[in-house]
């Protein structure tokens, strides 16, 4: 009976949260805690409830309790992730990503969040290089170059590839091939050819 009991409160509190009716939903992850207090179940579940309440302190203490109990528990990593990205603590986030990558490798918004920060960190050093390029400061320029010498020696790299090429291969391989040697695939191709 006490199953049937925690497994209806479970649905419900899921339910709610669909319905983003988050309140309700702590209600019913505190009945959950009531039963079995030590449930990693239950206790990623409040952590999911405090996340989307945008209370990601809590968040993060229902999450590290959860994963006290079961350090592989899926729903615990994806709350910790999500609250180290949503509160800008990019190093732990980093962190957590990588473990929950091994976990859990098919879950697809693991790989917009890392898109996400890699967008931003960009669009920081972009802002950086455009201040110093104001003060007139040309250093920065460097560490730009980086892209630019890969695009230039994508012709090398696409040597091999050519070599390990069977006749058989489909068009498209070859048309890749083909507009990646010539730089038209190459998002810097505009800027080597100027």
């Amino acid at each position: 009976m006490e199953q049937a009991a925690w497994q209806a409160s479970y649905r419900a509190a899921e339910q709610l949260i669909e319905w983003k009716r988050y309140k309700e939903a702590l209600e019913e992850t505190q009945r959950l805690l009531a039963l079995d207090p030590e449930d990693a179940d239950a206790l990623a579940l409040a952590g999911r409830v405090h996340l989307c309440m945008d209370r990601h302190q809590e968040a993060l203490h229902w999450a590290q309790e959860a994963l006290r109990r079961d350090p592989e528990h899926l729903l615990a990593w994806f709350v910790r992730v999500s609250a180290y990205y949503e509160t800008g603590r990019l190093k732990e986030f980093q962190e957590a990503l990588a473990e929950a990558l091994r976990l859990d490798p098919y879950e697809s918004f693991y790989y917009y969040l890392n898109a996400n920060y890699y967008n931003k960190k960009r669009t920081i050093l972009v802002r950086q290089v455009r201040a110093a390029e104001r003060a007139g400061d040309t250093a920065p320029q460097s560490r730009l170059s980086r892209p630019a010498q890969l695009c230039r020696s994508a012709p090398w790299r696409l040597r091999g590839i050519r070599a390990a090429r069977r006749p058989g291969d489909p068009p498209r391989w070859r048309d890749a091939a083909r507009a990646a040697s010539s730089g038209l695939g190459c998002p810097h191709a505009r800027r080597l050819q100027a």
